[in-house]
């Protein structure tokens, strides 16, 4: 490419030179038949045009052959400089090709490193979420060996977190057995038992109750002394599970009615929480022997009980 560029540099020069001096000497033509003149004059006037017209071809025979070496060499330097582009777009689609497919690879790359500690961080909250769902599994299956109660999950697992046990088996449900007055088994159910919770249900969705640890004598009336504590499970069926236990100088633990008395179980001086038998009104909350207020197990004072339940632990 050099080379050609000198040569063309050269031949340029020539050109010069040779445009110079046919601008120099060039001869302007201008013919016109003089119709005044003789004939003689008139031809030798046209031969002397002849003759300019002549030399300016020549001139320009020379001129051309002059140039055609330089117009030879811009050829060749063109075809040259076509293919020199060619080759440097080749190398210029390799090279853009090669840059790109580093970029892809260094892209692809850093998103890795950068998505490194969200993926251990995933794998962290899945394992998490697997031991949760392992452990609700667990809870099922455990909730499935269970005696069925009634109950829904939330509630049998609120009463055995007051309980810190478990349901073993129902000894009275007032939906099979009689809690009448006069007629209940209540009881003859419930005597010389211990570890029992009672369940009472009224027609507002509220659910509360109390265990009572010691074993159950087989008589009426207070019972003082013994271990026990009252809880609300539910209040508006809302899940509550809180636990109350007796005042320090308390000394009344419940109160157990006779058949043939309206009451049928009492919590405290058998005021606390005071249960009436099926079909008789007057059950109600008196704060007594535990520190509590109605409001911890209704809306109102008074109750219209639907179910009562006891249930053994263990």
């Amino acid at each position: 490419m050099k080379n050609i560029l000198n040569e063309i540099s050269t031949y340029c020069q020539q050109s010069q030179r040779v445009l110079d001096e046919f601008e120099t000497n060039k001869i302007v033509t201008q013919f016109k038949d003089n119709k005044t003149l003789n004939i003689s004059e008139r031809i030798k006037n046209a031969e002397k045009y002849y003759d300019q017209v002549e030399e300016m071809y020549k001139r320009k025979k020379e001129m051309e052959q002059t140039l055609q070496p330089l117009q030879q060499q811009m050829d060749v330097f063109i075809k040259a400089l076509k293919k020199e582009m060619g080759l440097l777009s080749n190398e210029t689609n390799k090279t853009t090709t090669l840059i790109r497919e580093t970029l892809v690879a260094l892209y692809d790359e850093e998103f890795k490193l950068l998505r490194a500690p969200f993926d251990l961080e995933i794998k962290k909250l899945e394992d998490a979420k697997n031991r949760k769902m392992q452990s609700l599994n667990t809870l099922s299956d455990k909730l499935k060996e269970r005696v069925a109660t009634d109950l829904s999950v939330n509630e049998l697992i609120g009463l055995e977190n007051i309980t810190s046990m478990q349901i073993n088996e129902i000894v009275f449900d007032s939906n099979v057995d009689d809690w009448g007055q006069d007629t209940s088994v209540f009881l003859d159910k419930i005597s010389n038992k211990e570890n029992l919770c009672f369940l009472v249900e009224d027609d507002k969705d509220n659910k509360f109750g109390g265990v009572i640890i010691d074993k159950i004598p087989q008589r009426m009336g207070i019972i003082v002394g013994q271990s026990s504590y009252i809880y609300s499970l539910t209040r508006n069926g809302v899940v509550t599970a809180n636990k109350y236990e007796k005042k320090s100088d308390a000394e009344y633990s419940y109160y157990l009615g006779a058949k043939k008395e309206d009451c049928l179980i009492g919590f405290g001086n058998g005021h606390d929480i005071h249960v009436h038998k099926k079909n008789s009104s007057g059950s109600h909350f008196i704060p007594n022997t535990y520190p509590i207020t109605y409001t911890d197990f209704s809306d109102t004072k008074d109750f219209n009980q639907t179910r009562v339940r006891v249930f053994q632990l263990i």
